[in-house]
């Protein structure tokens, strides 16, 4: 994520999407059938994912994968949503 043109690090990312997250601010999360307590659970533990990068934890990445498989794709030179 960038802000300003600079890169965030890992804890300020997660620590700036959280509320969109908690609050399924555009709606995307229940579009796909994911509620904001389990989005924000998935964030915190992708977070913990990236930070250990450790190759037996692909079974969770894979998890997480196939639960948000189903967001739509952003268009060009629109904004993501936070599915």
């Amino acid at each position: 994520m960038r802000c300003r043109g600079q890169w965030l690090p890992l804890g300020l990312m997660v620590e700036a999407l959280r509320p969109a997250v908690a609050h399924d601010a555009d709606g995307s999360l229940a579009a796909i059938g994911v509620d904001a307590a389990q989005a924000v659970a998935d964030l915190d533990q992708l977070a913990e994912l990236i930070r250990r990068r450790r190759p037996e934890q692909s079974v969770a990445l894979a998890r997480f994968h196939q639960r948000y498989l189903a967001a739509a794709l952003s268009r060009a030179g629109t904004k993501a949503s936070l599915a």
